[in-house]
């Protein structure tokens, strides 16, 4: 029975977020109405303004190498978990099979997300400030 109510809640939540957005959308078009029926000269800028999808809708602007540190950091944590998950399977009697399939399942999942992150733009290059001073100090 708690697994309904849960799908239930998530549910609702589902269906209040999009007719929320509905009636803002329609709120919008309510008020590019009102200024046409009044005669008010619209503009491209209002327009976009009053069209524009809320900021929250929209996806985050990435920054260059975001995707690389990604890749590196799963692929890491899947790298040493794997021996980690496949060892507690193993110890615990499981079925030992299942236990090494695992971890070598989740090792190749790490070294692909490694080997992956090779092909993804690289952050720029960050010179160290002890590298700036040295360089500064010492040419003068």
């Amino acid at each position: 029975m708690a697994w309904l109510g849960f799908w239930l809640a998530v549910a609702t939540f589902i269906f209040v977020g999009a007719w929320n957005a509905r009636k803002a959308y329609e709120v919008k078009h309510q008020t590019l109405r009102i200024l046409l029926e009044k005669g008010e000269k619209i503009d491209a800028l209002l327009l976009q303004q009053l069209m524009k999808p809320e900021s929250k809708s929209i996806m985050r602007q990435s920054y260059p190498g975001e995707g690389y540190m990604m890749l590196r950091v799963m692929g890491t944590l899947s790298l040493f978990s794997a021996p980690a998950i496949g060892g507690v399977i193993f110890l615990n009697h499981l079925d030992k099979t299942n236990a090494i399939g695992l971890a070598f399942v989740l090792l190749m999942i790490g070294a692909g997300l490694h080997f992956s992150s090779r092909y993804v733009t690289q952050p720029p290059a960050k010179e160290l400030i002890s590298d700036q001073h040295c360089n500064k100090s010492c040419a003068a």
